[in-house]
């Protein structure tokens, strides 16, 4: 089981970072009228997903630990998979937050919106990967399989 969560949130992470330059191009055209930050050319995009990933590591540990605790709760799916999409852009949120803090040296709340494409690529890729989601919440909470706590505990 463990294996499981850690390949969905691998790939969940990983989609999302696939989705994250063409979230901040979307976030450029509509939100902030056509104001790019870069240009188009690869070398831009290699160096700003490169920038993307190393920023979102610590969302990624926020997120390993919520989806643990998510998993393991008997709530349905659908209120499993609800509670999902608001903890991902939320651990985007505190991710970067926690880099402008110990990072950077400074936290200006007002910053904060540069993350908003993260947190939109992150609620895509959760979209996208609900089936997979549903099949990992199932299979931990079938009874017939032993939990990690129920193998180790002898329940």
């Amino acid at each position: 089981m463990k294996t499981n969560l850690y390949k969905h949130l691998l790939y969940t992470w990983l989609l999302s970072h696939l989705l994250h330059p063409l979230m901040f191009f979307i976030d450029c055209q509509l939100v902030q009228s056509n104001q790019l930050f870069f240009s188009w050319e690869p070398s831009s995009i290699i160096a700003f997903s490169a920038f993307g990933i190393l920023v979102s590591v610590p969302a990624a540990f926020i997120s390993m630990f919520s989806l643990r605790i998510l998993v393991r709760s008997d709530l349905p799916v659908r209120l499993s998979f609800i509670t999902w999409l608001i903890v991902v852009p939320l651990s985007a949120a505190a991710g970067g937050a926690f880099v402008m803090k110990f990072v950077v040296g400074f936290f200006d709340p007002t910053f904060l919106g540069i993350f908003v494409p993260g947190m939109m690529a992150g609620v895509a890729s959760v979209l996208i990967r609900y089936k997979q989601f549903a099949k990992l919440v199932r299979s931990v909470n079938d009874k017939s399989v032993p939990s990690y706590g129920q193998f180790y505990y002898g329940r």
